[in-house]
């Protein structure tokens, strides 16, 4: 899969919600639409979701599980796997509102492993410019039941960002 966002914007790139979906060996670039949030790949639900071998880049968040509330109450994002892939963003949007956020953000997982990745190019601009967080939460606390839990980060390469991991309980917006 070639996806390729640009004028006036591509919001959420690829949305993978389901059991066992994968997106494999794929090239997603450009994701952006000015004055909304956007990702690349964004995960609400599902069980068994695979992110395998991508190029990622997306303005807000590059990955994020969770975010929006749930549809299925108690629903959580399930075993997802992020390995061998390439997060960044594009440099020309340091010089332009693009609303630059995380490389990878887990609102809402039970369960993940990301292994082997490269995450490289983040700066501050909405947020703080991170690599890698963890914020447990759902918009406007749709989802009370939204956690982060058993998430295992191992053997991944991180450069060029301001923040490398953070875990918070507070959003930062």
């Amino acid at each position: 899969i070639i996806v390729r966002g640009g004028e006036p914007g591509i919001r959420r790139c690829v949305g993978l919600h389901g059991i066992d979906v994968e997106l494999v060996d794929s090239h997603i670039s450009g994701c952006w639409r000015l004055g909304q949030d956007s990702q690349a790949v964004w995960i609400n639900h599902g069980n068994g979701i695979r992110v395998l071998n991508n190029y990622l880049e997306a303005a807000s968040e590059n990955l994020m599980t969770g975010g929006a509330g749930a549809a299925i109450p108690n629903e959580s994002p399930r075993n997802v796997t992020i390995v061998g892939n390439t997060f960044t963003k594009n440099q020309v949007w340091r010089s332009s509102p693009h609303q630059v956020k995380n490389l990878l953000e887990f609102k809402h997982v039970r369960g993940a492993i990301v292994r082997g990745n490269v995450f490289d190019g983040n700066w501050p601009d909405a947020q703080d410019g991170t690599a890698i967080l963890f914020s447990p939460r759902a918009s406007n606390d749709a989802s009370p039941w939204s956690v982060v839990e058993d998430v295992l980060v191992e053997n991944n390469v991180v450069r060029h960002v301001s923040d490398g991991i953070d875990m918070t309980g507070e959003d930062h917006g």
